[in-house]
């Protein structure tokens, strides 16, 4: 990942083991023995660009990927581009989920995007863009969750089974809009990034938390709870902060890598400990962390 790498935190915060990007979906062995396999890919396999933004793997087993200059599916074998072709404009960063019926989701600058068989179409939505770092979240009851610039939407599916309906339950609808700059699916719980601050709703009740609870004032691009309870934030520019489960604010976490030093989208193991991505020291020194 062009200098990056990932850090997996195990219970007691000991064994920290360097990933692959391909690590995260392409383990074999014990996660709990911190064993991994590796696979490097290059343009042989057809990745026209190694600068990797993101990855994911959709319910029917594919692999996607973000890159600069566009979206890859990994088949197996090759990654095949994704474009104007296929009904998509080569957009350089984007978000990936699942729509409400298990259909992909691409979403981002470019609005949001569905995968209809081998093609993509644009759905007409109240927003203009998606939060292209943790901007599709979907629950366990058929609902899908958006961070927009409008704010945050509930996507369900229409009686017909043919279209969807998108609901803003942040700001209410009779608020301005605004913009929502993550979104994380806990149970029943909604967080999102509202704004600077970090937003709590809980069915109808919601809680706004801000620098008084160890935050930064800044807006927070990815949000992620681990197996322990603990809640993870990454600050836009600032680094990563953890919400120890049982204490009463943020803080920088204990790790062997400064906290500010931790970057991208922090992302689960199959054991549920936190993976997190951390930006080569020549990036830190010019500010480069996003």
């Amino acid at each position: 990942m062009q200098g990056e790498f990932f850090v997996s935190l195990s219970v007691a915060r000991k064994t920290v083991s360097a990933l692959m990007f391909v690590a995260s979906l392409l383990t074999s062995g014990s996660v709990s023995a911190q064993e991994y396999s590796f696979r490097n890919f290059a343009g042989s396999e057809g990745l026209g660009n190694l600068s990797i933004q993101k990855i994911y793997q959709d319910p029917t087993g594919f692999i996607w990927v973000s890159t600069e200059n566009g979206i890859f599916r990994y088949n197996g074998d090759r990654f095949d581009p994704f474009g104007p072709t296929q009904g998509i404009p080569a957009a350089g960063a984007v978000d990936f989920g699942e729509a409400p019926e298990g259909s992909l989701l691409v979403g981002g600058a470019i609005g949001l995007y569905r995968l209809n068989g081998n093609r993509f179409e644009k759905l007409s939505t109240p927003f203009k863009t998606v939060s292209k770092t943790q901007g599709i979240q979907s629950d366990a009851h058929g609902n899908t969750y958006l961070a927009t610039d409008s704010g945050v939407f509930e996507m369900t599916l229409q009686p017909d089974h043919n279209s969807f309906a998108f609901h803003r339950i942040y700001p209410v609808p009779s608020a301005p809009a605004e913009n929502a700059s993550s979104v994380f699916v806990d149970k029943e719980t909604i967080w999102f990034g509202c704004g600077l601050k970090l937003c709590k709703l809980d069915g109808t009740k919601t809680t706004v938390l801000g620098e008084e609870n160890g935050l930064l004032n800044v807006p927070l691009a990815a949000i992620l709870k681990d197996h322990l309870g603990n809640l993870w934030v990454r600050a836009r520019n600032e680094g990563v902060l953890e919400w120890p489960a049982g204490e009463s604010r943020f803080r920088r976490p204990d790790t062997p890598v400064p906290g500010s030093a931790l970057t991208g989208t922090p992302a689960l193991d199959r054991d549920g400990r936190i993976l997190l991505g951390r930006s080569p020291p020549d990036r830190r020194r010019h500010g480069a962390t996003r």
